[in-house]
């Protein structure tokens, strides 16, 4: 005899969890990056900066705020969280180079950037790897399967 009893979710694969926090962790640096700015942003108006100071603490607040929403969605096994992640990523990764391109002095740009783009390769596949694996699209049903 069958009862009606819901099926709880299946639990969260360690990669996801694993992403969660590396997303948490990125969140947590820019939302440092908004505070310290916004702590010294006396101290930042007399350097002599490529950018505004409300640039850096916009960014920075930006980030932060995108970054723990994705991280708490990612540990909610949210599948829109997942859809951004990629997405988020591309933007933070054309801002990287905006900035390090247009904003950086010359002498300094080209320094790291070969390791700048394997670091940023190696996240972008541990991310779609992530992404692709069958227990975390278990874990992310389609809006339809949800509202069932």
């Amino acid at each position: 005899m069958k009862t009606n009893v819901d099926v709880p979710p299946p639990s969260r694969p360690r990669s996801v969890t694993l992403l969660a926090f590396a997303v948490f962790l990125f969140a947590a640096g820019n939302a440092a990056r908004f505070g310290v700015g916004l702590a010294r942003y006396r101290s930042l108006q007399t350097l002599d900066l490529a950018v505004p100071p409300a640039y850096l603490l916009a960014s920075g607040a930006f980030w932060g705020i995108a970054g723990f929403a994705l991280a708490a969605g990612l540990w909610r096994g949210s599948r829109r969280a997942a859809q951004l992640l990629l997405p988020a990523f591309g933007l933070y990764c054309a801002q990287f180079w905006l900035d390090r391109l247009a904003f950086a002095a010359a002498s300094t740009a080209n320094l790291n950037w070969p390791f700048a783009v394997l670091a940023q390769a190696a996240a972008l596949a541990g991310m779609a790897w992530t992404a692709r694996r069958r227990a975390a699209r278990k874990m992310n049903p389609p809006q339809s399967a949800q509202s069932v």
